[in-house]
């Protein structure tokens, strides 16, 4: 098992992103406020993929912040498949 760990900020905001070495072949990582990037070769379908984990926090002015450090990063994002959790408060 590979893995890659964020810290996040007092507590808040950890992520981990994990794989199986034997279906991913690991070459890098980017780690930044609020997100981990990590890049490989998927050996079922032989192809480089860039797995992206993001964590946003609730406020808008943060949310704001993280998608421009993101975007600022070398990395395109393409999404095909993920879990996106918003709360809304009245």
């Amino acid at each position: 098992m590979g893995w890659v760990h964020y810290r996040g900020d007092n507590g808040s905001g950890s992520l981990l992103t994990m794989w199986h070495k034997d279906v991913f072949s690991y070459e890098s990582h980017e780690i930044g406020k609020g997100f981990i990037v990590v890049v490989g070769q998927h050996f079922k379908c032989s192809r480089r993929c860039v797995v992206v984990n993001v964590y946003s926090a609730c406020s808008l002015r943060e949310k704001i912040a993280l998608w421009g450090n993101f975007l600022l990063s070398k990395w395109l994002l393409w999404t095909h498949f993920g879990a996106f959790v918003v709360t809304l408060m009245p």
